[in-house]
């Protein structure tokens, strides 16, 4: 028997017949979508719709246009969130090419419309700045009409005085609103041209043109917009992104990227990773909430922060950021800012100033955690862990234990009070210095005490210690990241005379206590910690402009401990002696 005749039973209301052939089938018989429309179809029958979603995922892995399995998803979600449900039905409408299965798909639409009393999902103004790169874009649009329900969006296309053929390209499209401009007026001007152009009520999706949009990645940056009401903005995974926000796999192809999206961007039992700023290169947002927040600041120019600088102020206007981590978008990368490098790292030291003094704190370093960490922590993936890290920053480390351990308990402690507000309420993030604060938790409470290259902030970083073990199970570890101040770009700094101007060396300004190897093992012994696990993390990029004499000269007096002098951070795990 095969899977279009097991769905025959099913059809006839042969319920028991259909289980015990599905159990003798998935073996024997290759499993494909037609198996998993039958095998999620007996499920939901038996009530088990747990089960039933990982069979349509599965089917959607094998195919990921099949619109059944979007008609079974829209069923699914019709209980639990009536704007996804939506989606689900608008997306099956858009693969479906059987005109009596449209007919049922747009009922199902219908009383969903009647149900939500008009609370649907908004519709989506794809804003695109163009510059030249003519067959990417032309690419980039294609991608999105190839893979994108028409009635979910519309297309609005910035042009700044592209040459290359392209703007004229774009006049022939009937599909395109064009924004013509004289000259080049940079990224954030250019965005907010379009959002200006938008209709009133979509919401915005910010989208590089040097990308390709496979199938359902929208679809899937939309379910995470609308999982609650708290969402503000989504954020999509690429090959070329950074902010945590980019594959772990690689790929030589466009094609073979293309191919992985089509076997990613499908359901997810755990997708969503909270951000306190997406990356701009495919950030979609809820149109009231950049009504309430406002558009780019124009003073970045051409780009660079204007993304971390939107998301802070939707950050602190509540709203939630979300990473989908089942929308893939590909990314060829810095197109234009490649064009002149020297000019692009300037712009970005540039708008890293502007943040800072607009924000009064350095993006850069409270939202890059040291991610070194998270391969000492042991526990399976469903293991409630409970975690503590002090100096958390906005609690993107934080944010990434609870995505990996979704079970997991988290907090911090940040001693900069506008940077612990984006993480409070949000990511267990506390205001306060861990150093005199009267701590809130439990005793014996945490599994987990992580410290984030902030022992050398406090005065005495033996007795902070000290105070936080009561706070750990018997059986928990405290994990360290520790700067070395023994590197070899350290000591070159101190022979020139430059140690504390010197921003490169110092990862952490605010330090006033530094440490090498034999330092870091005393206070351990002293605070009754055994070291279990220590490791030195190498930055050598540090030390291209030191001359070879100097290196071979800091070494040879180091004699046999000069390896130590090439390791930038120590990672140190220990336990309760």
């Amino acid at each position: 028997m095969n899977w279009a005749d097991i769905i025959s039973l099913i059809n006839n209301g042969n319920w028991e017949q259909a289980r015990k052939e599905i159990n003798l089938s998935k073996n024997i018989i290759p499993y494909d979508d037609t198996a998993a429309i039958a095998e999620a179809s007996v499920y939901l029958h038996e009530n088990d719709e747990a089960s039933a979603y990982r069979c349509i995922a599965a089917g959607l892995k094998y195919n990921c246009r099949n619109y059944e399995l979007y008609v079974m998803l829209g069923n699914y979600y019709r209980t639990r969130n009536i704007c996804q449900s939506y989606l689900c039905y608008e997306n099956a409408e858009f693969y479906c090419g059987q005109p009596e299965d449209k007919v049922y798909i747009r009922q199902c639409m219908a009383e969903i419309m009647c149900q939500s009393e008009g609370a649907l999902p908004s519709p989506v103004s794809i804003v695109i700045v163009s510059y030249n790169n003519m067959e990417m874009m032309k690419n980039c649009i294609l991608s999105i009409h190839n893979t994108t329900p028409t009635s979910s969006y519309e297309l609005i296309v910035t042009d700044n005085a592209s040459t290359d053929g392209i703007r004229e390209w774009m006049e022939l499209q009937s599909n395109i609103t064009l924004i013509k401009n004289s000259q080049n007026k940079g990224f954030s001007y250019a965005c907010n041209q379009g959002v200006k152009a938008a209709k009133p009520d979509n919401d915005i999706f910010f989208l590089n043109n040097d990308t390709l949009v496979p199938p359902n990645a929208i679809f899937w940056l939309r379910m995470g917009l609308y999982e609650n009401e708290k969402v503000g903005a989504v954020g999509s995974t690429s090959n070329y992104v950074g902010n945590g926000q980019s594959l772990t796999e690689t790929y030589s192809s466009a094609q073979e990227y293309w191919e992985y999206g089509e076997k990613h961007n499908i359901p997810c039992g755990n997708p969503y990773e909270k951000k306190v700023w997406l990356s701009g290169f495919a950030l979609l947002i809820k149109r009231r909430a950049l009504d309430e927040i406002g558009l780019f600041d124009l003073r970045y120019g051409r780009g660079f922060f204007e993304d971390d600088d939107i998301g802070i102020r939707l950050r602190y206007a509540g709203y939630h950021l979300l990473l989908c981590h089942n929308s893939f978008i590909f990314h060829y990368g810095s197109q234009s800012f490649n064009k002149d490098i020297h000019a692009s790292q300037k712009q970005m030291f540039d708008n890293r100033q502007i943040f800072q003094k607009k924000w009064g704190f350095d993006i850069e370093r409270y939202s890059y955690p040291q991610t070194v960490v998270l391969g000492l922590i042991v526990e399976a993936k469903e293991a409630p862990i409970r975690v503590l890290e002090i100096g958390c920053g906005t609690g993107m480390l934080l944010s990434q234990i609870k995505y990996l351990w979704p079970n997991s308990i988290v907090m911090g402690i940040e001693a900069l009070e506008k940077v612990a507000l984006l993480g409070k309420d949000y990511l267990g993030v506390t205001w306060g210095n861990a150093e005199t604060m009267e701590f809130p938790y439990e005793k014996n409470y945490f599994d987990y005490i992580i410290w984030s290259d902030v022992l050398g902030t406090f005065y005495s970083p033996e007795k902070v210690i000290v105070r936080l073990k009561p706070y750990l199970k018997k059986e928990g570890r405290m994990l360290f990241g520790i700067f070395n101040a023994a590197h070899l770009s350290v000591l070159a700094s101190l022979l020139k005379g430059t140690f504390f101007s010197s921003e490169i060396n110092l990862p952490n300004k605010d330090y006033i206590r530094f440490f090498a190897a034999n330092d870091i093992v005393r206070i351990m012994e002293q605070c009754g910690l055994i070291i279990e696990d220590f490791q030195g993390i190498r930055k050598d990029d540090l030390l291209v402009a030191l001359p070879q004499e100097l290196r071979d000269a800091l070494c040879h007096a180091a004699s046999e401990n000069s390896e130590l002098l090439h390791i930038f951070y120590y990672f140190t795990k220990t336990k309760i002696s």
